[in-house]
């Protein structure tokens, strides 16, 4: 047992913090992406709805999204002008990401994607990154 001499050694401390996680869950620890409730946050995201732009706009979407099956959302897209993309490239405005974070991110497609709009946001040509609920706002949903 880990404190049955009443001390905790940092392997100790190592090992009932991956119990505590793997019992009640840890967004950040499962996914890299940390949230708040169930939602997703991500920084360096658009916050304000007014910023986001359709019309002739490239957007990529990550994630499984509560606003229904992924070709709904790129239809209320395209109903705004907007266009869509399977990958993140220089040409991507918005890279749109699920409400709830998804265990896939780290080691899939979704994961790749957002790793690619990072690394393309470094070098000061990436897209802006665009959570769903702020997607659902300028749908005015």
């Amino acid at each position: 047992m880990s404190i049955s001499d009443g001390l905790i050694t940092a392997e100790e401390s190592d090992d009932i913090c991956k119990w505590i996680s793997h019992l009640v869950g840890d967004s950040a620890t499962d996914t890299g992406i940390a949230t708040f409730g169930n939602v997703g946050v991500m920084e360096g995201a658009l916050e304000d709805v007014s910023s986001l732009i359709f019309e002739d706009r490239m957007f990529v979407l990550t994630g499984r999204f509560t606003l229904g099956p992924r070709k709904v959302v790129e239809g209320l897209i395209a109903d705004r002008g907007g266009r869509h993309k399977k990958t993140v490239c220089r040409k991507t405005n918005y890279l749109v990401f699920s409400t709830e974070a998804s265990r896939d991110w780290r080691h899939s497609h979704e994961g790749l994607k957002i790793m690619r709009a990072l690394e393309l946001r470094e070098e000061g040509k990436g897209p802006d990154l665009v959570s769903e609920s702020l997607l659902a706002q300028a749908f005015g949903i």
